[in-house]
C-alpha cells in the first residue's frame, strides 16, 4: 500500500509519525512536511522519503502573517492536490498540527480514506476542526475521546521510537561517557529547546550540589541555545554531557534517574514507557494550555511533578529535584497508558 503521513511542525508530530512508518515496514511511505521544516533533515537521516508543501499556522492576532494565511492555505491545498494526484496514496494519516488541515481536507475531497492521530490529552485545534472530515480518529490518551465523534474515535496510544525503554542504564551511561554510579539528571526542552528551562537549570545545579554533591547532567539545549549554555557550564566544574540535539533519546532516558522537561505528548508517552520520574514545566504558551493536561496524565501515574513556569526559580528546581532523587527510583511496572504497541495498533488499523 501507499501511505502518506503528514507530520509538520515539531518533533512532537514528527517522531510518532516515524514510529508509525517503521511499523508499516514493507509498504510505500511518503512524509509530507512544511517546506523549509527541520523535519526534512530528520526524515532524511531516518531514511524516509518526504516532500515539502507551503504551510502556515493559524494566526492568533492581526498581523501581516494573518494577511498571508489565506494565500498560503490555498497554495497548500493546490500543492497537496498535485501531490496526491501524482502519488495516489491508499491512505492519508494526519499526525496533528496545522499542516494536516490542507492535506486531510484535500484527501477527503478526492475520496482518499484518512486517519487522524491526536497526541495530546487536550486535542489540538487542527484535529478538532478536521474530525468531521476524517474516517477514523485515534487518540493517545483515553481522556481525549470525549472531544471527538464517538463512532469513529478509539484509543491507540502514542507511537514512540521502538528503542525507548529497552536500553540498559549502565550501558547507556557508558555510551554517553558518564559515570555509571552517579545520580544523573536529564534536561531537555523538546525538539527546539527551551531558553528559560536551560537558564534556570544551569543556575540550579550549585544549589542542588550543596545538598547532593555527586550529580551529573545530560543537557540537550536545542540548536539556538547551545553556545550560550556551553559557556555557562565552563565555570561550574560539573560532569555534563552537553548536546544541541539528541537522536539517541533511548540512551538519554535510560541513563537518567530523573528528567526535567516540558510536557509535550511524546515526552509524556516516553516517560510513561521508561518509568522515570520527571519535573515537568509545561510550555506556558501552548495552545489551550494542552501541556498542562499532558503533564496531569503523568502525575496520575505518580511519575510527574508539575511546576508552572511562572513559579519556576533555580531554588524551586533544586528543591524539587532533591525531593525526587531522595525518594529513590520508581517501582518498575507496566503503565496502563503505555504506548509500547501504539504504532503496531495504528498500522494494523490502517491496513
Amino acid at each position: 500500500m501507499k501511505i502518506l503521513i503528514v507530520a509538520g511542525g515539531t518533533g512532537g508530530h514528527l517522531y510518532p509519525g516515524i514510529a508509525l512508518a517503521r511499523a508499516l515496514s514493507g509498504h510505500e511511505i511518503l512524509f509530507v512536511v512544511r517546506r523549509g521544516d527541520m523535519g526534512r533533515d530528520i526524515l532524511q537521516k531516518e531514511g524516509f522519503a518526504n516532500r515539502g508543501i507551503v504551510g502556515q499556522g493559524l494566526p492568533r492576532s492581526i498581523s501581516w502573517r494573518a494577511l498571508a494565511f489565506p494565500v498560503n492555505f490555498i497554495r497548500g491545498c493546490l500543492e497537496t492536490r498535485t501531490l496526491l494526484r501524482e502519488i495516489r496514496p491508499d491512505r492519508v494519516v494526519g499526525m496533528g498540527g496545522y499542516l494536516s488541515i490542507p492535506v486531510i481536507l484535500t484527501a477527503h475531497a478526492m475520496g482518499i480514506r484518512t486517519l487522524l492521530h491526536e497526541q495530546n490529552a487536550f486535542p489540538g485545534l487542527a484535529n478538532r476542526f478536521l474530525a468531521r472530515w476524517s474516517d477514523s480518529i485515534a487518540v493517545s490518551f483515553a481522556t481525549s475521546q470525549s472531544y471527538f465523534p464517538p463512532g469513529k474515535t478509539w484509543v491507540s496510544g502514542l507511537p514512540i521510537r521502538p528503542d525507548i525503554g529497552r536500553m540498559d542504564r549502565r550501558t547507556s551511561r557508558e555510551q554517553l561517557g558518564l559515570d555509571t554510579q552517579t545520580a544523573t539528571i536529564l534536561v531537555f526542552g523538546g525538539s527546539l529547546g527551551a531558553h528559560t528551562l536551560n537558564s534556570i537549570s544551569v543556575e540550579a545545579w550549585p544549589l542542588l550540589r550543596s545538598r547532593i554533591p555527586a550529580i551529573q547532567v545530560i543537557h540537550i539545549t536545542g540548536m539556538k541555545d547551545f553556545a550560550r549554555i556551553q559557556k555557562l557550564y565552563e565555570s561550574l566544574n560539573l560532569p555534563v554531557k552537553l548536546l544541541p540535539y539528541c537522536h539517541d533519546m533511548a540512551d538519554a532516558y535510560a541513563a537518567a534517574d530523573v528528567v526535567v522537561s516540558r510536557a509535550g505528548a511524546s515526552t509524556v508517552a516516553e516517560l510513561l514507557e521508561v518509568r522515570r520520574p520527571a519535573l515537568l514545566i509545561p510550555y506556558p504558551y501552548a495552545s489551550n494550555n494542552h501541556q498542562v493536561y499532558n503533564a496531569k496524565v503523568l502525575e496520575s501515574e505518580h511519575l510527574g511533578h508539575i511546576v508552572l513556569q511562572d513559579s519556576l526559580t533555580p531554588s524551586v528546581m533544586a528543591n524539587r529535584l532533591y525531593e525526587i532523587l531522595k525518594a529513590g527510583p520508581i517501582q518498575e511496572s507496566a503503565s496502563p497508558a503505555s504506548s509500547k504497541d501504539a504504532a503496531r495498533r495504528l498500522a494494523a488499523h490502517l491496513l
